[in-house]
């Protein structure tokens, strides 16, 4: 209820005055309209059926009878004129709210530049050209940076439990002044458009308080700083996307890019560090869990949901919340990233609050992060990838369903069969070939039509793209096969190199 309440107050705080009126008259129409319909529902049933009684005793094909019919009609409506009136006061003032609520895309151009010139080779501009360096991999409309180095030292650190220390800066980092609630300032306006914009596609947004990450991993001292999610719905929900007034001349509010990628003269473009961004930099963490028997549950995410709505996700992904930096007390970033991707994973499978399972048992042993990117259709935005090994098996996870809260992005938790892992064989190829199966939605679905009609996230295809760069790699691949046998019940399974 209070995540409800606080999404409407996100959804109110968006609107031009004109339109705040709009809607709190509309709501007040709306009660008082339920208050008398509860309160009067007995004698306006007792005026319907007198008036349906009268109605039937009467031929309307006669004059006289249907000057009756009018007084009829007249009668009802004047013993329930109260109620009637809040009814049509309330679809009146409803027609006028959407109106005004959207005035504010009508007014505003937004054009989407991903693909397009001088971006539409800009994995090229931002990957490496010998093997090793940093690159970008590209998934449909999506696409996202990542360093193998960085990955090894993740996975390596991980593996040893070691430590990666952070500090939390002080202060917030907002894209936007809380005092400022008008849509006189630019950043007022982009605020006002993007929370508009959001409701008018059917997404439901909670402006809840994440984790900022201030600096790249491989900076001396890494810091971490709190943010929100109305930051990131401005700076890098909005890459690649110039948002400009309908006025002449227009007024930029957005230009998508330069928040992030930096212009060489005569030159490609580059990746600016974390630290050189100016986007909310809002840190994630996407998961691909095993279940004992040997399955991943993916996710199909509802239209609601921001950046997968109707689509494949992993097991669970989502943005680190501040919470999860106050749980961890070590200071410790891959503890934070065990942590928060643990609550993701028990949250969106269901499995949080239904089993003796708690956050913190399974973020410390079930969780390996195994590699890190940066989204680059969302602004550079970091990301963590991990593995899970849960100790439930995939029906026991089918009995459950998720809170109530995130049925609003959950619809469907599943695997498909041919998906299982046989323990009794080589782990490695077993892994190769799970990556290979679900790296398509055509193995899931018979029928080509159906397999059409859904699709992958980016999430799901880069994480496995990941994974089996891991398995390829002679550092990285004992890791996860170990981490892997340590949880399966049949350790028969020999480790491949």
């Amino acid at each position: 209820m209070l995540q409800w309440l606080s999404s409407k107050w996100l959804e109110v705080s968006g609107l031009s005055l004109r339109a705040k009126i709009a809607r709190i008259v509309k709501y007040v129409a709306l009660i008082l309209t339920i208050v008398k319909l509860v309160t009067s529902s007995s004698e306006l049933r007792s005026h319907w059926l007198l008036a349906s009684q009268q109605m039937q005793a009467l031929n309307l094909l006669d004059a006289k009878d249907a000057r009756r019919a009018l007084d009829v009609l007249r009668n009802f409506v004047s013993a329930n004129g109260g109620l009637l009136f809040g009814v049509t006061f309330t679809l009146l003032s409803k027609l006028i709210d959407a109106r005004l609520s959207k005035s504010i895309l009508r007014t505003t151009y937004d054009y989407n530049f991903y693909d397009r010139r001088p971006f539409d080779d800009i994995e090229k501009q931002l990957s490496g050209n010998a093997p090793g360096e940093p690159r970008v991999a590209k998934f449909g409309a999506a696409s996202g940076w990542t360093d193998p180095k960085i990955n090894r030292h993740v996975l390596q650190r991980a593996d040893r439990n070691d430590t990666i220390p952070y500090q939390v800066r002080s202060g917030r980092w907002l894209a936007y002044d809380p005092a400022d609630t008008s849509q006189k300032s630019p950043k007022g306006y982009l605020r006002s458009y993007v929370i508009a914009k959001a409701w008018d596609e059917g997404q439901h947004v909670f402006n809840g308080d994440k984790v900022r990450l201030c600096n790249d991993l491989n900076s001396a001292t890494i810091e971490l700083q709190e943010t929100d999610y109305l930051s990131s719905m401005m700076t890098d929900a909005v890459a690649f996307r110039s948002i400009t007034s309908a006025t002449d001349p227009p007024i930029t509010y957005s230009d998508g890019a330069n928040s992030f990628l930096l212009a060489v003269p005569n030159g490609p473009y580059r990746l600016r560090s974390l630290s050189d961004t100016k986007s909310s930099n809002q840190l994630g963490a996407s998961t691909l869990a095993f279940t004992s028997d040997g399955y991943i549950p993916l996710i199909y995410q509802t239209r609601h949901n921001a950046h997968s709505g109707r689509m494949i996700a992993p097991s669970g992904s989502g943005s680190f919340d501040w919470k999860d930096v106050q749980a961890v007390k070590s200071q410790n970033l891959l503890d934070l990233v065990r942590y928060a991707a643990a609550r993701e994973v028990l949250e969106e499978t269901g499995a949080l609050g239904y089993t003796d399972l708690t956050v913190a048992q399974v973020a410390s042993q079930y969780i390996l992060p195994y590699a890190f990117a940066r989204l680059i259709h969302r602004g550079g935005k970091p990301e963590f990838f991990c593995l899970a090994c849960l100790p439930l098996t995939m029906r026991e996870l089918q009995k459950r369903k998720p809170r109530r809260i995130e049925l609003i992005y959950t619809e469907k938790l599943f695997a498909h069969d041919a998906s299982c892992l046989d323990q009794t064989r080589d782990l490695k190829s077993q892994l190769l070939r799970i990556c290979d199966h679900y790296s398509s939605t055509t193995h899931f679905f018979a029928n080509e039509t159906v397999a059409r009609s859904f699709a992958l996230s980016y999430q799901v295809l880069h994480g496995l793209a990941l994974l089996k760069e891991a398995l390829a790699d002679a550092e990285s691949s004992p890791l996860i096969l170990r981490f892997l046998l340590t949880h399966f019940s049949n350790r028969s399974a020999p480790i491949a190199g």
